[in-house]
């Protein structure tokens, strides 16, 4: 039972500044993939934005107003202002997503490194034992369903 201790007790250590990451390509996959996400979103909602502003332009031409008029002066005002609120809002938006991204895929691996440790301790006893996962974690049905195995096997050898 204490070999059982200090595993934990190094699962627990493990979360430092050295370790960010439990699975490290799953979530850094997990995580590259949405920041891919939010910038393909951010680049069309820039473009979205860029064509509105050309919309304006190209009526104000098709109304006859003279190039240097103050309508053109307040259209290139408006778009400036709405690409500097565009930009912070969209590193802002970034920075939120990677968090969320990344406390996401812990919920998600967090788990499957439990698993993984547990089955090597259960492996190396050769004795099962039943598993418990954090309440916050996405995968709490993988616990449910090994200890109904723990508890068949159990029931079995008995």
């Amino acid at each position: 039972m204490t070999k059982q201790f200090n595993m934990l007790l190094k699962m627990k250590n493990r979360r430092s500044f050295k370790n960010l990451f439990l699975y490290e390509s799953f979530q850094k996959r997990l995580i590259g993939f949405i920041v891919l996400a939010n910038f393909i979103l951010i680049t069309l909602f820039y473009l979205a934005n860029k064509y509105f502003f050309y919309v304006f332009i190209s009526k104000g031409k098709r109304l006859g107003i003279p190039p240097h008029h103050i309508f053109y002066q307040f259209i290139d005002d408006l778009q400036y202002e709405m690409t500097l609120i565009f930009i912070i809002t969209s590193f802002l938006s970034l920075i939120g997503i990677v968090l969320g991204a990344y406390f996401i895929s812990h919920k998600i691996s967090g788990p499957l490194y439990r698993l993984n440790l547990e089955l090597g301790i259960m492996l190396k006893n050769k004795k099962l034992h039943p598993l418990r996962f954090r309440k916050s974690d996405y995968t709490l049905e993988i616990q449910d369903k090994f200890n109904s195995l723990v508890e068949a096997v159990d029931e079995n050898n008995s």
